[in-house]
């Protein structure tokens, strides 16, 4: 799909966003930056896989059949939020803090991903204390300097994951800048439940969250998450959106959800089933990163 498809998209879901940069497509945060970090979760993965591969019976053959996805910077992978086990290059997913620390202490090289959340996976000393949490996991750096973390905090109702109140909003963001404050390589913004609605409440969070990060570190690598149900499923014009929104305010990749959210899945099989996967990779190809 061509850079005219994207803003065609584009101005499908955000007719009137002021100010908004519009980017070179498959480019960073500027138009002469590479293009997106990207993270997927391994089941998320093999559900694009399946319905992007040839013969395919999940999805639209004459919109995903035989595309070529993008290859991911990041696969994460086991742990209590991904069923499949880890295969050689991925990127494990702890729901724990002592479980990163574990990692450190055996001196494990390359990144990991501490995916601190409300839910039960995450126990229960460190749901009540998470920015207490959040700056131990990002020092572990300090004995483990080849560690690298990824936080994606995640400060919602267990389950709300399309429903944040302002309050929950301003608690993750503090606990993204947490993040930045204590050294942490990369943090994900848990922008989905954002998805469905790109210029009166995307917009504003992500640009907040940026700032607050930016404030604390300006190194530090920072994610917004994209899910093609949360659990409503998404349009492929409000997810573009969300992604030049993003890159505009200074985000440098993405968590690219395709998940059946504690299967309270409502995407119907023209999307795919269970996660959405035709959207996910509608959307890859409407920003130039998939080949049809």
């Amino acid at each position: 799909m061509t850079s005219r498809h994207l803003l065609e998209y584009f101005a499908l879901a955000v007719v009137a966003i002021p100010a908004v940069v519009v980017l070179a497509v498959g480019t960073g945060h500027a138009a002469t930056t590479s293009a997106p970090l990207l993270l997927v979760k391994s089941n998320d993965l093999a559900t694009l896989n399946l319905c992007a591969q040839l013969g395919s019976t999940i999805c639209t053959p004459q919109l995903t059949e035989g595309v070529a996805l993008p290859a991911f910077t990041w696969t994460g992978c086991g742990g209590l939020s991904d069923a499949l086990a880890c295969q050689p290059g991925q990127v494990p997913i702890e729901t724990a803090e002592g479980a990163v620390w574990k990692l450190a202490r055996q001196h494990y090289a390359g990144p990991v991903v501490f995916d601190i959340e409300t839910w039960t996976l995450t126990p229960a000393i460190e749901r009540a204390a998470p920015l207490k949490y959040i700056c131990q996991a990002a020092k572990v750096v300090k004995i483990d300097p080849k560690l690298q973390v990824i936080i994606t905090p995640y400060s919602g109702s267990p389950g709300a994951f399309s429903a944040l109140t302002e309050a929950q909003r301003v608690t993750m963001i503090a606990e993204d800048a947490k993040a930045a404050q204590c050294g942490a390589y990369a943090v994900d913004i848990q922008s989905q439940f954002a998805n469905g609605h790109p210029v009166r409440v995307f917009q504003p969070f992500i640009k907040a969250a940026v700032r607050a990060i930016r404030m604390e570190s300006k190194k530090i690598i920072i994610l917004a998450g994209l899910a093609t149900n949360n659990p409503t499923p998404q349009t492929v014009a409000n997810l573009t959106a969300d992604w030049v929104i993003a890159l505009s305010a200074g985000v440098q990749g993405f968590w690219v959800n395709a998940n059946d959210w504690l299967a309270k899945n409502s995407c119907t099989a023209a999307q795919g089933g269970p996660g959405c996967p035709e959207t996910g990779i509608r959307l890859l190809e409407a920003v130039d990163l998939s080949t049809p």
